[in-house]
């Protein structure tokens, strides 16, 4: 994948995964659609040979993510098997954490205790967490959000120091409130 950490503009968009108009973000190939916080831009993500299943980068104005994305792609889930799809999504997280190899695999990588939980966003199903694990010395959250319906499914996640944790969760909370999934 070929992602371009440059903020989205009109003349940009041939081609790409999504457009921005103003802070309102839409996805061409899943439909999902929110909005970004005031100052927030998307890094440009174009599709690779057609492939829908697409992450599209975040940017924050003042750096403070480590890194933050969607993972936005069609795929359709009979309504009785979303709850069990979304069960799997933390424990498939926390196996790839417990890989030998960063950026994805961190020692002693786990779910902060009483951040697991089902809810609803956008009146769709999904289930959200907070990732944390020490690297180098730093602690590391990581904000996770799941939302799965009949047609999409979509993965917001943003990395960051633990310094930073209240400032970017109010903007990652922002976002997730916006997010329309079809």
């Amino acid at each position: 994948m070929c992602v371009a950490l440059l903020p989205l503009t009109a003349q940009d968009t041939s081609g790409l995964a999504g457009v921005l108009e103003g802070q309102h973000y839409h996805h061409n190939l899943s439909g999902v659609e929110f909005e970004l916080p005031a100052g927030w831009s998307i890094g440009i993500t174009k599709p690779v040979d057609g492939n829908p299943n697409e992450t599209t980068v975040l940017v924050d104005p003042d750096g403070r993510t480590i890194f933050a994305s969607v993972t936005m792609f069609k795929l359709e889930t009979p309504p009785a098997s979303i709850n069990q799809v979304l069960s799997r999504m933390v424990p498939q997280l926390v196996a790839r954490r417990a890989g030998s190899v960063p950026p994805h695999g961190v020692p002693k990588y786990k779910i902060q205790e009483g951040s697991l939980q089902q809810t609803s966003i956008g009146g769709n199903q999904a289930v959200r967490a907070i990732g944390e694990y020490e690297l180098g010395g730093q602690k590391i959250n990581e904000l996770l959000a799941w939302i799965v319906t009949e047609h999409t499914r979509t993965y917001f996640f943003a990395k960051i120091t633990t310094d930073d944790f209240s400032a970017i969760k109010f903007a990652f909370d922002l976002i997730l409130q916006s997010a329309r999934i079809p």
